[in-house]
């Protein structure tokens, strides 16, 4: 058994985090299908919390020690880390999750500060809410592609909204009321998933409308876990899986069948 810290999907091919290395692979069959292992020995010591993989065949791993750059075709590691001093650079090494848009930019969650920085290569630009008109956030956890302008960002005082173009952020109102946001994913465009300390929600972004009830109506599977919170999730066609770092485990949400199937250690569905 080996040690998976994160997940990173890119067509048929999937990535894995581990202490050490980046391995590829495919699920073929119900069964793992090993590919290549990407040997990245300055991973140690360090936890990996999110990998991405761009269209450039580069995997980028957020970690607690700085961002790590890693070139499948050639091998070649490199290691962001704040430099005091240096401008339009990484200001925080701690990193919660990163996402890609589609100018290719990709997006990083700090403990203190949202920041971008483009793949092809260009100097950091952050994103401290400090602006006129936008409202701060505080300890990022997750970022989720809204539309072509937006980007949602979750964090322990709200979900907002950042234009990408104009670096404005929103706070949706009332999403403070419910702690720490963990994670959020796009069902469809007016159904999101928001997950936080006060359970899961729906967020419709025409409405701002936050509801577990219209939950339960259009999704009645998750009444079980409805008070409980989910860290990450992944989307294979209509099929979710959530992992939580509290007692729930893995869960498996088939969209079509509605159905969800708990993973457990130490149970027999594990």
């Amino acid at each position: 058994l080996i040690e998976v810290r994160d997940i990173a999907l890119k067509g048929d091919v999937a990535y894995l985090a581990t202490p050490n290395s980046i391995i590829a692979g495919s699920y073929q069959d119900d069964k793992w299908v090993f590919a290549r292992e990407y040997k990245v020995p300055a991973f140690a010591g360090t936890v990996v919390n999110s990998i991405i993989c761009d269209r450039n065949n580069t995997v980028w791993a957020g970690t607690n020690n700085g961002l790590f750059k890693i070139n499948l075709n050639t091998g070649k590691v490199f290691q962001y880390q704040v430099m005091p001093g240096k401008t339009r650079w990484l200001e925080d090494n701690t990193i919660r999750h990163l996402m890609l848009d589609r100018q290719d930019n990709l997006w990083i969650s700090t403990s203190s500060v949202l920041q971008m920085v483009n793949t092809t290569g260009n100097g950091f630009t952050a994103f401290d809410g400090t602006g006129t008109g936008s409202d701060p956030i505080d300890h990022i956890y997750t970022l989720c592609e809204k539309n072509k302008e937006e980007i949602f960002a979750t964090g322990t005082n709200g979900l907002f909204e950042v234009n990408i173009t104009t670096g404005l952020s929103r706070k949706i109102p009332g999403t403070e009321t419910l702690g720490y946001l963990h994670h959020i994913e796009k069902i469809n465009a007016e159904f999101w998933l928001l997950s936080s300390d006060m359970g899961m929600y729906v967020y419709q972004p025409a409405t701002k409308q936050l509801s577990q009830q219209l939950l339960l109506k259009k999704y009645p599977e998750w009444a079980p876990f409805v008070k409980n919170y989910f860290n990450t999730s992944y989307r294979i066609n209509n099929t979710w899986y959530w992992a939580s770092e509290e007692m729930e485990g893995l869960i498996k949400w088939d969209m079509d069948t509605h159905k969800i199937s708990q993973y457990k250690a130490g149970t027999s569905s594990s």
